[in-house]
């Protein structure tokens, strides 16, 4: 390693690649180009696993250190960052040491790469005035409320960036973490667990065995996720950015308490207990907005548009039909610029009703209820419905206020007003769609079969539900008047004529 001539340069280092030659003469090395640059840095990315137990002395030659960000691969190196960042800021050389940005982010994905109740603790013991924090991977149940507060607090007067990449995981089958987050009052933007995936599933329709695939006995030693529930205790003045996904949400939320917020991303259901605040309440902050996941409720969806009379992006993931298709409905005179939807729909013809705001009414419907009527004959239908969240194809008693359950009406009831009047094409601002199936592929088992669904001697017939890539036809999108589309993306799904 050359000395460098122009040592003002080096603001910004990367120690990543592990030493090809002799370790202790390539630290040599290092600690001597630091002993000269040191003073000049202000950002370093470690991810050198090798040098791990060095990294304390390289932290005592940047005295003016102010971003740190460590990769690691298992919990006992992330708590050798942090003694040796804690080993740092106690030296008497470095006091008053003005690191303000950590983050910490595993190197791979390994199951014991959790962050425990001694990690978090030890977190929080650090003498620093950090303005952001973020922090990879998940939580282990260990970790109380108690530790999770303290953590906040701790940073309470000076956090304005606070990310937590995954979510919390266990074995002992805890309902969920209840944290209240103190008053923060320069905190700006807060995202936990953004990062989340819903479960596709495939069952093979040619396969004649028995089915094996499917097992509900899961091991108890596989970590389980376990919901985060945040009540805050006071106002955030400048919270901009709030984003909670997977099934993290609010407690007893108030859009009140955060008068800049701009981002509501909540996956959980907030809807439940959110509060709006005095009567007819009008937050035109709020230009982005997550709709609770696996909503059911339609009606929840018509409080939205004069509550968020400027939203200009939401974000719907696996409503009913019915959600959707109020969704359309209400806001149909809003400005929103921006739609991303994920659907998990097992009928062909459930969607494209919900796109084009009109019972589609031909043979896919028809095989749609014939292929639910065959589902009805097993035996623990009802529990295979709820388990899977099936919902029923659409029928006329879906867009009118009439009695259809079998589908046995063939044309809209005469004289009747239809309950839903729109589809997408009713979004007219609508620039970017983002339009997403997950997929899912069910055997209906046979009829006459007693065992569940779940059972490992449960006989499956070939016959199934739902799609690996869901079927839209063009004449689909030719009627959706979707002129004002610059961006559009349809992961998963077939179209065909």
């Amino acid at each position: 390693m050359k000395s460098p001539e122009n040592v003002e340069s080096y603001a910004k280092v990367i120690i990543s690649s592990e030493p090809s030659e002799d370790s202790s003469d390539q630290l040599d090395k290092l600690l001597k180009f630091l002993g000269k640059c040191g003073s000049y840095i202000t950002s370093l990315q470690f991810s050198c696993s090798s040098l791990l137990n060095s990294l304390m002395d390289f932290l005592k030659l940047m005295p003016n250190l102010s971003t740190l960000r460590c990769s690691y691969r298992k919990q006992n190196q992330f708590m050798t960052c942090l003694e040796a960042i804690s080993d740092a800021i106690d030296s008497k050389k470095f006091h008053f040491y003005p690191l303000s940005t950590l983050i910490f982010m595993p190197s791979s994905t390994e199951e014991n790469c959790y962050l425990y109740e001694t990690h978090i603790s030890k977190l929080a013991q650090l003498e620093l005035k950090l303005i952001h924090l973020e922090l990879g991977h998940n939580f282990w149940e260990d970790v109380t409320t108690a530790t999770f507060q303290n953590l906040l607090r701790k940073y309470s007067q000076s956090l304005e960036k606070f990310i937590m990449h995954g979510g919390i995981f266990g074995t002992e089958k805890k309902d969920k973490l209840f944290v209240k987050v103190p008053r923060m009052s320069v905190l700006k933007y807060l995202s936990i667990g953004s990062e989340y995936e819903f479960a596709s599933v495939f069952q093979n329709p040619l396969s004649l065995r028995v089915n094996h695939e499917i097992q509900l006995d899961v091991s108890d030693k596989t970590p389980e996720p376990i919901a985060l529930e945040l009540f805050f205790e006071d106002k955030l003045p400048s919270l901009k950015y709030l984003q909670l996904g997977g099934l993290n949400t609010t407690k007893e939320f108030h859009f009140g308490c955060a008068p800049n917020l701009s981002v509501f991303r909540v996956a959980g259901p907030w809807h439940l207990d959110c509060s709006f605040g005095v009567r007819n309440p009008v937050y035109p902050n709020i230009v982005e907005i997550q709709i609770p996941d696996n909503l059911l409720d339609h009606s929840f969806i018509t409080k939205l548009p004069s509550a968020f009379p400027l939203l200009k992006k939401v974000h719907l993931f696996l409503p009913s039909a019915k959600v959707l298709l109020t969704f359309f409905d209400a806001f149909k005179n809003a400005q929103i610029e921006d739609l991303h939807i994920k659907v998990q729909f097992d009928f062909e013809s459930t969607l494209e009703s919900c796109l084009l705001g009109h019972l589609v009414n031909d043979r896919r419907s028809q095989k749609d209820i014939l292929a639910y009527e065959k589902l009805k004959r097993y035996r623990h239908y009802e529990e295979f419905v709820k388990f899977y969240s099936i919902q029923p194809p659409l029928t006329y008693a879906d867009f009118y206020d009439c009695d259809d359950e079998v589908g046995s009406l063939k044309n809209p009831p005469v004289g009747e007003e239809p309950l839903f009047t729109c589809g997408i094409g009713a979004l007219k601002q609508l620039k970017t769609l983002r339009l997403e199936h997950i997929p899912r592929v069910l055997r209906i088992p046979r009829e006459g079969e007693t065992k569940k669904w779940w059972n490992h001697g449960c006989s499956l017939s070939q016959d199934t539900i739902g799609f690996a890539k869901y079927p839209l036809s063009k004449n689909c999108l030719a009627e959706m008047p979707l002129d004002s589309l610059q961006h559009i993306e349809w992961p998963n799904f077939d179209v065909s004529l």
